[in-house]
């Protein structure tokens, strides 16, 4: 299970992203050093709007005729010609 972050350490990640881009004498960017669960979180927060989008959320189990008819109404799916298996 990945470790989650607390508010002092969601606010210090928030101060590392805002510090500006650090570059070598060749003008290569040097990528900044983020822990695993950093990263972890940064990802989680990136993808909220994907997952608001898609309408999921966690602990939310859908039959497979409810995830069909979602697929229709997005207009991704069979066209009728063959039955769906359930």
């Amino acid at each position: 299970m990945n470790k989650l972050l607390n508010t002092k350490q969601i606010k210090q990640l928030n101060k590392k992203l805002a510090l500006p881009v650090k570059r070598n004498a060749n003008g290569q960017v040097i990528p900044t050093k983020f822990t695993n669960a950093q990263l972890n979180h940064i990802i989680f927060v990136k993808l909220a709007k994907v997952r608001k989008a898609n309408g999921n959320s966690f602990g939310k189990n859908l039959t497979a005729n409810q995830v069909h008819k979602q697929r229709l109404v997005k207009g991704i799916g069979t066209t009728g010609s063959r039955p769906m298996n359930i």
